[in-house]
């Protein structure tokens, strides 16, 4: 069976694809009769526009998964389920802290929500939560890495001090354990899907390949490298060159710029590469 990945929503377009760009991310998979959304983007008409062009009817949409509750990943839910006429209700499969309040800050000055919007109340209805902190069989093919626990990311972790989580009462640091990747099992090997790697990439790759028990070849989407400092990135790259020669990597979204030209001229135009609005990318699975 052939397996379609397409992204559907980034801050960069693909060129002769007139899409719209936004900060956030949203990918659509095609295995089957199964059709799949993995995250919402930031906005919600720019997930839908994008849609459109790209021939993604939403109401073909019969399942979704989501990255973490970060609004750049959720926030696009409200424009997409508005969207839809079908009656079916969708299942929603995260982690169990995905719907929890998050905020972001710089310093004691700003404080704003980076979760998500209230879900509207006559859109509720068409959606059901499967929330799990375990791996989640999607399909046959595809699982979720469920959570990493911190002691599970022994190498470096791309998590900013600029992200909070209320517990208790209390804004406190989120080490953002609600992070989730997407396994596609093909014929060849592992591909990894990523909304933004929180947990790391060195101990997402690990992960995955435990649960599976199998080899990494592929890693789509993003890895939160914007705004590391150098030698943080040079670290991530270092990991690739000595442990991951053979995987094939396609970024987006929170790469950022500096981080993928560095990757990519030290590990070479062969094996870095951008996943812009409109790529795809087909399996034999």
């Amino acid at each position: 069976m052939k397996v379609s990945i397409i992204t559907i929503h980034d801050r960069i377009t693909n060129p002769g694809i007139l899409s719209s760009f936004s900060h956030g991310v949203s990918f659509y998979i095609q295995e089957g009769k199964n059709h799949i959304l993995y995250d919402l983007g930031l906005i919600g008409k720019v997930l839908i526009k994008n849609m459109k062009i790209l021939n993604v009817n939403p109401d073909s949409i019969n399942k979704i998964v989501l990255s973490h509750g970060h609004s750049d990943h959720v926030r696009g839910m409200n424009a997409f389920l508005k969207e839809r006429t079908k009656e079916m209700v969708i299942p929603v499969f995260a982690h169990t802290n995905v719907l929890e309040p998050k905020r972001a800050h710089l310093g004691k000055l700003r404080l704003w929500n980076a979760g998500f919007y209230p879900i509207k109340t006559d859109m509720k209805k068409k959606i059901k939560f499967i929330l799990s902190t375990e791996p989640i069989e999607i399909t046959s093919r595809l699982v979720t890495t469920g959570e990493i626990a911190i002691e599970e990311r022994t190498n470096f972790q791309n998590i900013s001090r600029h992200f909070v989580h209320y517990v208790n009462g209390n804004w406190i640091h989120d080490n953002l354990v609600d992070d989730t990747s997407l396994i596609l099992k093909t014929k060849e090997g592992l591909v990894l899907i990523c909304g933004c790697c929180h947990s790391g990439l060195d101990n997402t790759i690990n992960k995955a390949e435990r649960i599976c028990d199998d080899e990494v070849i592929t890693v789509i989407g993003g890895v939160h490298l914007v705004g590391a400092k150098i030698e943080k990135i040079l670290e991530v790259g270092k990991i690739i060159e000595n442990n991951y020669s053979k995987i094939n990597f396609f970024f987006n979204h929170s790469i950022g710029k500096k981080a993928y030209k560095i990757l990519r001229k030290k590990l070479g135009e062969k094996q870095v590469n951008y996943a812009p609005v409109g790529k795809e990318f087909i399996f034999d699975c």
